[in-house]
């Protein structure tokens, strides 16, 4: 426990000493799984909720470290598409998305002007990073799958590639739609591979909202303002 307190005083030391130039956040969106249970092209039948917290922490004006950690719900059911309807497949899974990387801001500026009065800005951004994703994947007892598939792992290395836009509501509070895709170079995801489409890795997008606070007390002191 005494390890545990410390390292977490490790981490989060940085981000208080540096508070005027970090964000922290909520996520709400859908997920949506593509991998061998779906049509090729992206579809929204199998969308499901997803939610999520981030922090950011400013480099400079247009470049942001940033992480986050989602949670939802991926699923697939070959009944939804009516070539794949007779084969009888179907997965549940809930998963958790952890995440980390840089973010990039296209048309970033000052955050105040020269006399100090703070300037609203609406810009466009880029996200790519690393991560984890941990499924639990639930699949009817009756289909039944390879010693492979049964004894696929639950962890993925994933490689999230975001796109957004964000816009300032207070000096404090902004507000962002995003969307990203997971590349998890897994075809075990949806717990299936050789029964189905061994040649091609699953992956899952989330896309939605987030609204973030920047914390501290001097904002004007931040990175790129």
């Amino acid at each position: 426990m005494r390890l545990l307190k410390l390292t977490l005083l490790a981490v989060m030391l940085p981000v208080f000493m540096y508070a005027q130039k970090t964000q922290v956040g909520l996520f709400a969106g859908l997920a949506n799984y593509q991998g061998d249970l779906v049509e090729s092209n992206i579809t929204l039948k199998e969308s499901s909720f997803a939610f999520g917290a981030l922090l950011k922490h400013d480099l400079s004006t247009k470049l942001a470290i940033r992480a986050g950690l989602n949670f939802g719900k991926i699923q697939g059911d070959d009944a939804n598409f009516s070539d794949r309807e007779n084969r009888g497949y179907s997965f549940e899974s809930n998963i958790f998305d952890l995440s980390a990387g840089l973010e990039y801001t296209f048309l970033a500026k000052d955050r105040y002007d020269a006399g100090g009065s703070f300037q609203k800005t609406v810009s466009p951004f880029v996200y790519l990073g690393v991560g984890i994703i941990n499924s639990n994947v639930s699949i009817d007892d009756s289909i039944v799958r390879t010693q492979e598939e049964l004894d696929a792992g639950n962890l993925h290395f994933a490689l999230p590639i975001g796109v957004g836009l964000k816009a300032d509501l207070t000096e404090r509070v902004a507000l962002a739609g995003e969307f990203s895709f997971r590349a998890t170079f897994s075809d075990y995801l949806d717990g299936f591979s050789e029964s189905a489409n061994p040649d091609e890795n699953d992956w899952y997008w989330l896309a939605g909202l987030t609204l973030t606070y920047r914390l501290g007390e001097d904002n004007k002191n931040s990175a790129g303002n």
